[in-house]
Parts: C-alpha cells; structure tokens; sequence
C-alpha cells in the first residue's frame, strides 16, 4: 500500500506561497481629495461633466512597440494625465493604499517588502479600450502593475489577464463612494481591457517595485510538484480496498441480488456488532477492521483558523492560498474530488488532579483569567482520552457552487501529515473536579480548516461513512428521480449505495424504540421497494428475522415488503420474523399479519399459526434487554390480531379466542378486551364476526356481574386492612384499619418511619387521608379515614353502565 498520508503532505510542503499571476479586489476606503493640473478638486464618484473637463486636459495613451511609443486609437483607445499633474491628498489615503499593496502581495506570492509608485492617471470614455500586449519595466525593481479604480459609473471594460494556459477576467465597476476596486498582475502577463459600453472610469495605474532587490518575483511555478500529487493520488485511487462493493461508474457494476432463499451470507454482507443506532459518531481510535486499509479519504489540515462564515477557497491565506490550487489541479487530473471543510474534534476522558488540595476544592477551571492561577488547568493533567468523535461539516467547492454535503465522520488514519490529537493545544479545554461518584474529568474540543479528497469513484462509500442519518435521505432522493425520469444510470447509483447502506448495517441485538414510530430499518425497507430492489428487500428481511424483533412502527414497511416479493419465500421469512418476534414484540407481528392479510391472506397463514402459538398466558413474561419499554398486551394489538385472523383463518380466531379468555390476568376486561371491542365492533368487516361476537358476550357477562355488587357506602370505621408489609409500624396501621370505632390514628415517629408508613399506604391504595404535624419532638403523621374506595366503586359503577349499553348497542 502506498503512503499516502506521508507522501502527500511532503510533497505539499515545498509550496509555501500562491501561484497567482494576478489579483482584484475591493478595499474600504475615505474617499481621498484628488486635484488635476488645470481642472482642480475632482468630486467622487467622478461626474459626467467633470470626466470631460479632464478628457479635456488629457493626451492620448500611447503604448510601447519595442524601443518605440506610437499612439493608435486602433490599438489602444484611452485618455491619460501624467503623474506629476495629479496631486493626491487625504490622511487615510496611505493607509488604504499600503491595505492594497499588502494583499497585493499576499495574493501575488511576494513575501518581502514592496513599493507601489503613482505611474499616471486614466480616464476610460464610452468605447475606450486597449488590445492585448505586455507592460514594459517603466523603473528599475518594477515586478509587477496596479490599477486602482477610484468611484465612477461605468459599463463594461473588463481586464483579461492571461499567463501561459490559464486566463483571469477581473472586473473593475466601483461605484460606491466608500470603495475603491483593484487589480495587480505580473508585468510580463498578457493583458488586455475591453471596451467600455458605457459611462466613465478613472483609473490609477501604480507600478509595483521590490526597491534594492536584485532578483524580481516571478509567478511560482509548481508543475512539478502537481505532477507528483497527481501521481501520488492515482495510485491511492486505485489501490484496492476492503472487500465492500466498488462501482467504477454508475451503470457498470453492482452486486448480484439475491435469489429466493439466499441470505445475506450469500450477497457477502458484513455483520457486525455495533449498536444498531450509533451512526452519527466515529471513535478516531477504532481504525475498524483493519487499522492499514486505504483510506476513504484524505484529509489536509490547513494552517491558519477560519470561521465558516470566512471559509471558502478565494478567502485562504498565506500557505494555505499556495497550495489550494496545487490540490485541486492535481485531484482533477487524478479523477478525485476535492473540498474545503471544517473539522471538528472533540475529546474528554479522565483527569488527574496534581495541585493545591485547597485549590482543587474550588473547583476551579481554565479561563482566561486562570491561565497563570494558582488552581487553574496547573492543578489537572490529563489521564486518558475515553472518547473521541469528530466530523468535517461547512463544505466548500472549489467552484463555489453549494455542496449537498452535511456532516460526515472523520478518520485518525485520513489525515495527511499523520496527527496525533494529544500533541496538539486545543481550542478549548475544561477540566472537572471530582464528585461523590465520579473522578476527575476533562472535555476539550479543536477545530481545523482542511481540504479533503477523495476519488470521484468512491462518493457513496465516503457518504456512507456518515451513517443512515446521511445515507437514507441520499437514498430516498434518487428513488424519487428514478421514479420520476426512470434513468438507468440513477437505478445504478442507488443500487449501489443501498449495497454500502446494506453492508453497513448492524444487526446487533433489538431494542424496542419507545416512541412507536418508524425506523430506519422501516425507511429502508420502503426506499428498496420503491427501487424493485428484491434481492436486498429478501436479504434484509431475512436479517431481521435472524436478529428476532422488529418494532411495530416498522410492521407495515415489513409487510409491503412482503407482499413485494414472490409468495413462497415470502410466507417462509413471514413465519420466521414471527418466530423471532412474537415473545418481544406481539403487537408488532399482529400488526404485521394485519398489514398482509389486507393483500394476501393465505401469506400469513403459517406465520399466523405460529403467532397464535406463541401467544401469552399465565405470568408475566421475564425482563430482559429484548423487553424493554414492554408495555404488555395493548389493545391495538387484540384488534389488529382478530381483525387479521378473521381474515386468515376464522378457526386460528376461534382459538385464539379460547387462550384470551382462559388468560383474564394477561387480556384484562377493562383495560384490554372491552377498549379493543370498540375497533372491532365499529369495523363492519369484522363486527358480525362470530369470534367478535363471543368477545362481546364474555365482555357484557363481565359487565354485568360487577353492576350486580352491592353498592352501599361504609357503615362505621373499618376499612381494608391487606397491606404489602407486615412491620411493626404496618401492623400498628393494619391494627387500625380494621377497628371500626376509630376515624383517626396519630402516628409519632421518626422520619424515616413515617415515610415509610405512608408509602404503605399509598402502595395499598387505603382509604386514609395523611398530614404531617411539625410540632414537638418527633414529629407526627396524623392519618384520617375517608371513603375513597366506595368512591371508586361508584365511579367504576357509572362506568360499567355506560360501557355496557355501549357495547349492547354496537356491532
């Protein structure tokens, strides 16, 4: 494997200023007082009348040919006043001026001193122009020429730099009274200004100069370094990587799909063990499976810090500005892409305090005002780095255009030069004292402008490094315009991130999601449907059903899914996602049933077998990972079941019947049956149903024998003595519950006594009222009988009567 993380930063760090041949711009400025030989003051922005009073005083420019200065408006059609004529005065104007020359040589590449000397003044009329030619050295030391355009309205006029095989067009329109434009270019550049269409330009032309130099500046050249980048990512381009699907272009390869009954062993499909939902961030210090694979992408930290809102290609500085165009030169001819972004780390583990006890007691923190304290970051140092994430987000083009780009994780082993986050001062840093539970701990974050590549045939494994969160929503995008247009080429592309979303996934154990929404798993499922993707629709299904669960907001993507594919494999996985989901997820496959039934109802004839099955009964089920947020039997789930059944198989209904009124304490009269009745009794596909029908008799006979009760109010002081706990307090409290001549008991103990005691009764749901007295020592729990279960018996009363006309009257 090559080195490319070494090599690419090597070779990068012999270009150490910009190859710009030229260079433009705008600077804020006072508006400087400016007075012609003949004319006086001139007003800024330039006035019509007073453009033709100066045209009037001016000559015409002329150029040079060889030894000679020739004037023809055919080759150069303008107006000048030479320097000595031209008084330029205001205390802001050197400053502005040096702002200029500064960024001038910055853009130019020139690190050492440079001059800028007033060579004459032009005025540009409607049809002025000059051809292309070269500007002569006018002085000794002369490198390079500037043009200022002072406030004036005019159209048209562009310059066009050219340099070898590239060309600059810079335009010079300044109309703001607070700005002046600029552009500066090496003297041997071609150069050429069009013809203004309109108004009036007035135009300083300044002659740059290295005064003392003996060698001039010259436009770096860095062929050979791009020519070896070039090299270096052509090589990294076609190194192999690990065996995940590769697709040169979209169209030309893709993985085999799966046949009926092939798994995904049979696509070769990586399974791991990760947490199913931990996409969005990456451990730098898991290299994954293979710390030596070739990197997805390369990553090239810049030298100097920008925001994103100052981050952009024609906003790089210094080193940075010399190599940007180097990179992007050389990725294009080696067939990568190439960005800006930034790169966010952050860290925090274990610290270790080393100071002042007394300091360390304060708590104190890094601050600005801390740096040099005594108890500041001095008192901690840093242990062990516990967790580290970082992503590259603010994407930038070289072109400009926006990147459809987001946040994407970020390896330790893509970054070129080599980098090891311990080395480096961070742009914040926190330090933690310890607590009761915890020790001493540590965050700090850094954050680092970079270019980064990667070769343009591998785009969808660099997304896929972003997770689902990425993935998915790239995935639903080119299922809606293959849908639309029907593009073989966008079929491809999308066959091919769903072959990386597929590699991808983690099938760890399943943990119910609470909130009973879809999934990813849900989404995906519908997006390679969408797609006619059958191979991977079997080949996912069939993981599902090895993991054993799946969530019920997933249920009717699973079924659709299903029903997609033919009939014999799909009633087989239908019996195999059952299998591995009733116990954990009942409402989920009754819900699954419901959804096929609807299309196929001999689809989930055996799947229905087995449902009815595993049906639960008797105690409750154990507690365990593939039960969490268990909420039991719910009612939807009773109407979904019945509702399927009754379509699938009418005696699996009766029997199911049977189970549900055997098992009272599972399927609850009031909490389940009797809610789920109201589906069912107001569905007419299956209110007449006999099996529905039953349900209704058992619910009213339920009814009935608790209207029939006595309902009297109490007539004296006992109450129901059966608590959870027999503790000599709970004894004392039991003792007078069942004493029918006494309403109040006062109970004199310590806190965590009477606490107790009132929690027994809260548990018990007793019909005592508590207060606590907060006078003398101890304190006292004054408990107070009431009626509070003769008034839920009557409220439960008027209930059951309006249940059961309600029940009488449906279905």
């Amino acid at each position: 494997m090559i080195s490319i993380a070494v090599d690419f930063a090597e070779t990068l760090s012999r270009v150490r200023r910009p190859s710009g041949f030229c260079v433009a711009g705008t600077e804020q400025m006072l508006a400087p007082g400016l007075a012609v030989e003949g004319i006086g003051p001139v007003a800024l922005p330039l006035l019509a009348m007073q453009a033709e009073q100066l045209i009037a005083v001016a000559e015409r420019a002329p150029y040079g040919r060889g030894s000679e200065t020739i004037t023809d408006i055919a080759v150069r059609r303008t107006w000048q006043i030479a320097a000595d004529r031209v008084r330029i005065t205001g205390r802001q104007w050197p400053d502005t001026l040096q702002a200029i020359v500064a960024r001038v040589a910055a853009g130019l590449g020139v690190d050492e001193p440079v001059e800028a000397e007033f060579y004459k003044l032009l005025i540009y009329d409607t049809g002025s122009f000059f051809v292309p030619h070269r500007d002569t050295e006018k002085v000794a030391g002369m490198f390079a020429t500037l043009v200022l355009a002072l406030p004036s309205v005019s159209e048209g006029g562009a310059l066009i730099v050219r340099h070898k095989d590239r060309s600059e067009r810079l335009e010079l329109h300044c109309e703001d009274a607070s700005e002046v434009a600029f552009a500066a270019f090496y003297a041997d550049c071609v150069h050429e200004v069009l013809p203004v269409t309109g108004g009036y330009r007035l135009v300083l032309v300044y002659n740059l100069l290295r005064p003392g130099s003996r060698t001039l500046p010259a436009v770096p050249d860095y062929a050979a370094e791009t020519a070896a980048l070039t090299g270096l990512l052509q090589a990294w381009a076609a190194e192999p990587r690990l065996a995940e699907p590769r697709f040169e272009e979209p169209g030309l390869a893709e993985p085999d799909l799966a046949e009926p009954g092939e798994t995904d062993d049979d696509l070769d499909v990586e399974d791991d063990d990760a947490d199913d939902n931990d996409d969005d961030d990456v451990d730098l210090d898991d290299a994954g499976p293979d710390a030596d694979a070739v990197p997805e992408k390369l990553i090239y930290p810049l030298e100097h810090a920008y925001t994103a809102a100052e981050l952009g290609f024609g906003a790089l500085k210094g080193a940075d500005a010399a190599v940007a165009p180097v990179v992007v030169a050389a990725a294009e001819r080696a067939g990568c892409a190439v960005h800006l972004a930034l790169v966010s780390v952050e860290e925090s583990g274990v610290a270790q305090y080393n100071g002042d006890y007394r300091s360390y007691r304060r708590g104190r923190y890094r601050d600005e005002e801390d740096d040099d304290d005594e108890g500041g970051d001095a008192d901690f140092e840093v242990v062990e780095v516990s967790e580290r994430t970082a992503i590259a987000s603010e994407w930038r083009r070289p072109d400009g255009e926006p990147s459809p780009l987001t946040e994407l994780p970020v390896m330790q082993q893509e970054f070129s030069p080599p980098v090891d986050f311990e080395d480096l001062e961070p742009d914040e840093q926190h330090f933690h004292e310890a607590t009761g539970n915890e020790g001493a701990s540590f965050e700090r974050s850094y954050s680092r402008a970079a270019l980064i590549l990667w070769p343009h045939d591998r785009l969808l494994a660099v997304i896929a490094q972003g997770g689902r969160g990425v993935t998915l929503p790239l995935l639903a995008d080119l299922a809606d315009r293959w849908k639309a247009g029907g593009d073989p080429a966008v079929r491809a592309e999308a066959s091919a991130l769903s072959a990386l979303i597929l590699a991808d996934w983690s099938m760890d154990r399943w943990y119910r999601s609470c909130d009973g929404g879809v999934t990813d798993a849900g989404r995906f499922l519908d997006l390679l449907r969408r797609l006619d993707d059958t191979g991977r629709l079997q080949a996912f299904l069939d993981r599902l059903a090895v993991r054993g669960g799946f969530d019920l907001g997933d249920a009717a993507a699973i079924g659709d899914a299903l029903l997609a594919l033919p009939s014999g494999p799909a009633a087989a996985l239908a019996v195999r996602l059952v299998e591995g989901a009733a116990a954990p997820a009942l409402a989920a496959c009754a819900r699954l049933l419901l959804r096929v039934s609807a299309s196929n109802p001999r689809l989930g004839v055996d799947a229905g077998r087995v449902l009815v099955a595993a049906l639960p009964g008797g105690a409750k089920r154990p507690a365990g990972p593939g039960f969490y947020c268990d909420p039991g039997v719910q009612p939807a789930c009773i109407a979904d079941l019945f509702t399927a059944l009754g379509r699938i198989d009418t005696t699996l209904a009766a029997v199911s019947a049977d189970h549900v009124l055997d098992w009272p304490a599972t399927y609850d009269f009031d909490t389940v049956l009797i809610p789920a009745l109201t589906t069912l009794l107001g569905a007419p596909e299956t209110a007449g149903q006999p099996t529905v029908q039953r349900l209704k008799a058992a619910s009213l006979a339920h009814l009935e024998a608790r209207i029939a009760l006595p309902l009297e109010p109490p007539g004296d002081w006992r109450r129901d003595n059966t608590l959870g706990c027999a503790c000599r307090d709970c004894a004392a409290l039991a003792v007078f519950l069942a004493d029918a001549g006494q309403p109040v008991w006062v109970f004199a103990a310590a806190e965590a006594r009477r606490r107790h005691v009132q929690a027994t009764i809260t548990a018990a749901r007793c019909d005592v009222d508590t207060a606590t007295e907060r006078r003398g020592s101890p304190h006292k729990l004054i408990c107070t009988k009431n009626q509070a279960s003769y008034k839920r018996r009557c409220e439960q009363r008027a209930n059951d009567l309006a249940e059961r006309a309600r029940l009488a009257g449906a279905g």
